[in-house]
């Protein structure tokens, strides 16, 4: 059985858009362009961010007294 490497850091891949992107915490950041040095300083950044976090998600997932109710949702929309 194989084992599970914890210690590995997320690659820097490429989508079909031509975008460098890595994915932290199950979400997707892109970078840039691939190849470029911006992408891979925005990459460098991103996982500094993230090891600092202690390798948990960069922007907390908002919970339920965050969100907005679906009502004051529609009736912002139906107002504009």
């Amino acid at each position: 059985m194989a084992k599970k490497r914890r210690n590995r850091l997320p690659k820097l891949g490429r989508h079909s858009s031509g975008q460098a992107r890595c994915t932290l915490g199950g979400r997707v950041y892109y970078c840039g362009r691939y190849g470029t040095l911006e992408a891979q300083r925005r990459y460098a950044e991103l996982l500094a961010k993230w090891e600092a976090n202690g390798r948990q998600p960069l922007d907390p997932t908002p919970d339920v007294t965050q969100a907005g109710k679906i009502v004051d949702v529609l009736r912002d929309y139906l107002a504009h």
